[in-house]
């Protein structure tokens, strides 16, 4: 009976991780796809053979600002509670 309920109490720890992975994730998918948004924006003008280095800068510039924001205190990936 004992071996049962450590064995309970490990798999009701699991699910709280899991779960609360999962809910993690589900708060930052909105700045995932702004920031995937963004970029599509920007490389849309772009011409194929440009695409590779203003694919790079773009993103590079992307993630320097999201540093930035997140440093200040009001990045995208700060999660709410």
């Amino acid at each position: 009976m004992i071996k049962y309920i450590k064995m309970k109490k490990r798999e009701i720890e699991l699910k709280l991780m899991l779960y609360a992975y999962i809910l993690d994730f589900l708060k930052n998918k909105d700045s995932v796809i702004k920031m995937t948004i963004s970029l599509v924006n920007e490389l849309a003008t772009t011409p194929g053979d440009e695409l590779k280095e203003t694919f790079i800068s773009k993103m590079a510039e992307l993630i320097h600002e999201q540093t930035h924001k997140e440093r200040d205190g009001e990045g995208m990936l700060k999660t709410v509670d």
